[in-house]
């Protein structure tokens, strides 16, 4: 634009420059490089009255700050909520001022015209809190229904995603009830396209869609997905065939078929959180076979977790870990029919704020008492 204006061409500059106009009223589709092109015409705008300038008028300034105003917000809350979701699931070292939380904004931005700042913004908040509300995961669903055609693609595939996590932690911690919730997004999301990259998925996507279908009860549906996208899994590299086998060695589990489940679940993994899940899962087929090896395996489990470094797993995932193990074993060790002993370990599940398979150690721990 600039060039065209510094070489004279006034007519021609004036027609691209009601053209970007246009475009921007009728072509609206928020994301961050919206906003930051938003900006660079009002600057523009601001620019060429700036030196036509009469004394009167107001150079186009405030829409020109407002629109800065809304693309250093967006692009800031982008960085924040990644940075913010990251560091609940590995340790990072930041400072408390960076990882401020942004607890208020400017009116003229939460309201309708900017949903991809509100949505951003309610995100920005749950994750800043250690258990996410509800009430709020809900709120931030309806939104994203609301504004689906006033938001760009890819910013509706990152809200999604951010969703998703919620909705992953708050069954983390003991609400069950959303499993069918996100179950159902992870099918829309699947059918929209907003689960793949590069129209591949990734291991995490492949993994999270099939235990959640597995827990809802969708058996069949989950096979089918299982067989479907074994093959399309984006960057899955030397633990390709691996992924594959720890999926269908879960679906083989929650079907029942437990030799089954322990033929084809690897034994190693290049991926440390799969590593993990694989673990736990050989533990529960043990558990399930009553097979003297599995206070072995048991042990070896507890020790690998203790030795591990911190930079390997964050602080809440070795204490999901260990609240796992630790509960097993007593659950293993808890005769049939105590049933003080039995209430105690209930009791003791139910309080814990951060622990892997809680409701399958609570059936476990039921079944005790019988």
């Amino acid at each position: 634009m600039k060039i065209i204006r510094n070489r004279g061409l006034t007519s021609r500059y004036q027609q691209n420059l009601n053209a970007l106009q246009r475009a921007f009223t009728t072509e609206k589709r928020a994301s961050v490089a919206y906003y930051y092109q938003e900006f660079l015409l009002n600057y523009e705008i601001h620019d060429v009255q700036s030196l036509n300038n009469r004394a009167k008028g107001d150079l186009h300034i405030p829409p020109t700050l407002q629109s800065l105003d809304t693309y250093y917000l967006a692009q800031r809350l982008e960085l924040l909520n990644s940075l913010l979701l990251q560091q609940k699931i590995t340790p990072l070292e930041s400072s408390a001022q960076l990882l401020a939380p942004i607890t208020g904004l400017p009116p003229h931005q939460v309201n309708e015209e900017h949903p991809l700042l509100l949505i951003a913004w309610k995100i920005h908040l749950q994750l800043q809190v250690p258990i996410p509300r509800a009430g709020a995961f809900s709120e931030i669903l309806t939104l994203l229904q609301k504004y689906d055609d006033q938001l760009d693609a890819m910013v509706l595939q990152q809200f999604y995603a951010y969703l998703r996590n919620i909705c992953t932690l708050l069954m983390q911690q003991g609400s069950i009830d959303f499993a069918p919730i996100l179950h159902h997004i992870q099918r829309d999301n699947l059918e929209r396209g907003s689960l793949f990259h590069q129209a591949k998925l990734s291991p995490s996507a492949y993994m999270s869609v099939t235990k959640t279908a597995i827990l809802v009860g969708a058996f069949e549906w989950a096979l089918n997905f299982i067989e479907t996208y074994k093959t399309r899994l984006l960057d899955a590299g030397e633990d390709a065939e691996n992924y594959y086998g720890l999926i269908k060695a879960q679906y083989f589990f929650a079907t029942g078929q437990y030799e089954a489940a322990l033929d084809v679940l690897p034994a190693h993994f290049a991926d440390l959180m799969y590593l993990i899940n694989g673990k736990r899962l050989e533990l529960k087929i043990y558990y399930e076979l009553e097979s003297p090896l599995l206070s072995y395996r048991i042990d070896a489990y507890k020790m690998y977790i203790s030795r591990s470094s911190g930079k390997m797993f964050s602080p809440k995932i070795r204490e999901l870990e260990r609240n796992f193990i630790n509960l097993l074993l007593q659950i293993q060790q808890c005769t049939q029919g105590d049933s003080p002993r039995v209430a105690r370990i209930i009791s003791r599940i139910k309080e814990k704020k951060y622990l892997a398979e809680r409701d399958w150690l609570l059936e476990k721990v039921q079944a005790k008492s019988r």
